[in-house]
C-alpha cells in the first residue's frame, strides 16, 4: 500500500486515504502488531472487537478485498482476489477513476452516509470537486 501511496502522490493525486481492517478471527487478532508493524506509518490500521460487528460482514467484503469510496462515502469499487494483489492494475486504476471522474455523480454538498452503490456511468466533474477517496484493505502491507 505504501508504494502505491507514494505512486499516487506523484502523480498529483492527493488527500487519497488508506486504512488497513485486520479480521476479527483469533489468528487476525494474535497477527494485529506485526501487521501493523509492516503496514505504512501513514496507514492506519483498524482492529475489530471481539464483540462488535463484523465490518466485512456489514461491508459485503472479504479478506483482502479493496473497497473504494469517494469522497461522498459511496462506493465506487469492490475489488475482489485475485484482481486486488496490487501488482495487478486494478486497484490504482478504481482510485484513479474515483479520483479523476465523477462515476457516482456525487456532488460537493452530497453529505457521508449509509448508502452505498456501485456505479459504472462517468461524468465531467471538475477535478478539484472531486479530490477524496476512501480505501479500505485488508492485510496488504507493501
Amino acid at each position: 500500500i505504501g508504494h502505491l501511496r507514494r505512486k499516487l502522490t506523484r502523480s498529483n493525486l492527493t488527500e487519497v486515504s488508506f486504512m488497513i481492517v485486520n479480521e476479527q478471527d483469533p489468528v487476525s487478532r494474535a497477527m494485529y502488531w506485526e501487521l501493523k508493524r509492516k503496514a505504512p506509518t501513514e496507514v492506519p490500521v483498524y482492529q475489530q472487537g471481539a464483540n462488535q460487528s463484523d465490518v466485512w460482514e456489514v461491508l459485503d467484503g472479504d479478506k483482502d478485498d479493496f473497497l473504494i469510496y469517494d469522497r461522498c462515502g459511496l462506493l465506487t469499487f469492490h475489488i475482489v482476489l485475485p484482481f486486488s494483489f496490487l501488482y495487478n492494475p486494478y486497484v490504482e486504476a478504481a482510485i484513479r477513476a474515483t479520483y479523476l471522474r465523477d462515476i457516482c455523480n456525487c456532488s460537493v454538498s452530497n453529505q457521508i452516509g449509509s448508502t452505498h452503490m456501485r456505479t459504472q456511468g462517468a461524468g465531467n466533474k471538475n477535478r478539484s470537486d472531486f479530490h477524496c477517496s476512501r480505501l479500505i484493505a485488508h492485510d496488504e502491507y507493501s
